[in-house]
Formats: structure tokens, C-alpha cells, sequence
């Protein structure tokens, strides 16, 4: 029990550390945005990709309070593409609360997100390491490609290849840098840098596929499920098209998804076995994941990275 006591304070320590660093950048936004970009931040989730910089960090032997400009620098860009990504969705709800565009209308949120944007790239810039600025350039452009190849893609029949390329693309990206910018300030060898960077994509892949479930399996009948009503298909439903449901049922649930109720969607799901075969690809990634990190000593930040690991693989948790 005192295990994962240990565990839980280093990222309730860790989490409170970003929100710190975080709370002082509301002075580096013109008034004008202020408040939306604020507001951006405030609802910024659990700030995993942070908390893992940073005990990827410490788990080679770095500091972790040297990491502040490489995780303010992803953080800001990856709210700045959800920003977008409502914009391009027509989104409303953003983490259980209004949108940015939603609350603050659409010009104001291109703005704000173009903000973040910005500001991101001067964080980057104060680490002074080209490795880190390349790093974090090529994990934007990722995610730009990811929601593009999602947008040509709607409401088109696509491979679950395709979809876990987009949500690497979109999701695991983020984490492969946050760990392997990590290691690199850190000052891992390269061997070392590439193995958590993959521990990163691993742990970024599951995460998104969880997320899927959790979004399907908690909406309300009230509540919008915009990814699947604007035909962008997820896992879990990709599964169910590619199962031996009859066509009837399966044209229903790529040509008229609006016609069946949450009920309807979850009994497919069930009947098909599509959450469970969505926990094994889970399962199979973070089987890979826990032998990269079994080759590192034991360690606080080690602790700290198990704890977040068996968070995600458990059914009864969210991480």
C-alpha cells in the first residue's frame, strides 16, 4: 500500500509542479486573449505528457525542473490543436466544459490558438537545444497531419491500420516527445532516447484507444458525440464494421449513426466484442511498454511511471 502511496505523491507532486509553471505564463498573452487562453489552460486535462517529460527526465538520471520549456512548449501547442480542432469540427464541448469557440467565438479562438501557437515556439527556443526545437516541430506537424488525414477521410469506410496511424499521428506523437524530450534533457544516450520515445508512442497509442472507450461508454443521451456524428469513425467502431453483424445493422452504423440511440451502439459493441478486442490492442502495446521500462533501475520516477502504466491498462480507472 505505501508502494502506491509513494507512487500517486510523486504525480500529484508532479502535477501540481506544471500547473505552477504553467500559472505563469497568463502575463506573456496581449489582454485581449488573455482570458480565452486562460481559459484554454485551465481545463487542460491531466497533464500527463508533462508529468512523464519529467520522470522520463529523472528516470535517466536528469533534473526535472529543467524540462520547464520543453513541457510548456508541447503543452501550449497541443491545446493550441485542440483549439483548432474544435474550430474544424464544430465542437462545443472541449473536457466536459465549453469550447473555446463556443465561449468565445470563432475569430477569437483562431487567434487564441495561433497564441499558443507562438508562444510555444519561444518556449522552445529558451531551451537552446536544437534537438528539442526539431523535436517539437516535427511532433506539431504530426498532429496537423494526423487531423488532416482524419478530415479526408470522414465518413469513409478506413482500416484499423488507418486508424491507429491517425491516432498515433494525432495522440501517441505527443507522448513519444514528451518522453524523449525528456531523456534528452535528461542526457541519455541515443540507444536510450529512442527506447522511451517508443515507450511514449506506446503509452500515447493506448491512451487515445482508452479514451475512445471511455468517450462511448460514459456519454449520456443528452450529451453530443460529435467524433462519431460528424463520421469520424473510432476503434471500437471500426471493430464493429469490420465484424459479421448484418448489413442492415452495419449500414445504420456508417451511413445513419444519428438514427440509433447510445443503447442501440453500445449493444453492437458488446454483441460484436469490439471493447474487448480494443483492450487487447491496449494490452499488447503496454506489454511492450513494460519491458522497455523493466530495463531501467527502480527509482522514484520509475514508481511514478508504473503507477501511470497500470493506470491505463485498468478497466475500472481513467488515467
Amino acid at each position: 500500500m505505501a508502494i502506491v502511496t509513494d507512487k500517486l505523491k510523486i504525480i500529484i507532486d508532479r502535477s501540481n509542479y506544471v500547473e505552477e509553471a504553467l500559472s505563469i505564463i497568463d502575463k506573456e498573452f496581449d489582454v485581449e486573449l488573455r482570458s480565452a487562453a486562460q481559459y484554454a489552460l485551465s481545463t487542460g486535462g491531466k497533464r500527463l505528457r508533462p508529468i512523464l517529460c519529467m520522470l522520463s527526465c529523472e528516470l535517466v538520471g536528469g533534473d526535472y525542473k529543467e524540462t520547464i520549456p520543453a513541457f510548456t512548449s508541447l503543452e501550449l501547442i497541443h491545446n493550441a490543436t485542440l483549439i483548432h480542432d474544435d474550430i474544424l469540427d464544430d465542437d462545443v464541448i472541449r473536457r466536459g466544459y465549453p469550447s473555446v469557440p463556443k465561449k468565445y467565438g470563432l475569430k477569437t479562438a483562431v487567434l487564441t490558438g495561433d497564441a499558443l501557437l507562438s508562444l510555444g515556439l519561444r518556449y522552445a527556443s529558451i531551451t537552446e537545444n536544437t534537438k528539442v526545437v526539431k523535436l517539437l516541430s516535427e511532433t506539431s506537424l504530426k498532429m496537423v497531419s494526423g487531423i488532416k488525414k482524419q478530415l479526408n477521410l470522414n465518413k469513409k469506410a478506413v482500416s484499423e491500420d488507418v486508424i491507429l496511424e491517425i491516432n498515433y499521428l494525432k495522440s501517441g506523437s505527443l507522448f513519444e516527445a514528451a518522453t524523449e524530450l525528456g531523456a534528452i534533457i535528461g542526457g541519455a544516450d541515443e540507444d536510450t532516447v529512442k527506447s522511451l520515445a517508443y515507450f511514449g508512442q506506446l503509452f500515447g497509442n493506448s491512451y487515445q484507444i482508452k479514451d475512445d472507450i471511455i468517450d462511448i461508454q460514459t456519454k449520456s443521451f443528452d450529451e453530443p458525440r460529435n467524433d462519431l456524428l460528424n463520421g469520424d469513425f473510432t476503434l471500437p467502431i471500426i471493430y464493429a464494421l469490420e465484424s459479421n453483424i448484418p448489413s442492415e445493422t452495419k449500414k445504420k452504423l456508417f451511413e445513419d449513426f444519428n438514427s440509433l440511440t447510445l443503447q442501440n451502439i453500445l449493444d453492437i459493441l458488446s454483441k460484436t466484442s469490439s471493447i474487448q478486442k480494443c483492450w487487447d490492442k491496449i494490452d499488447y502495446y503496454l506489454s511492450d511498454a513494460q519491458k522497455i521500462l523493466d530495463q531501467f533501475n527502480n527509482s522514484e520516477a520509475k514508481n511514478g511511471i508504473l503507477f501511470l502504466l497500470n493506470q491505463l491498462k485498468s478497466k475500472n480507472s481513467y488515467t
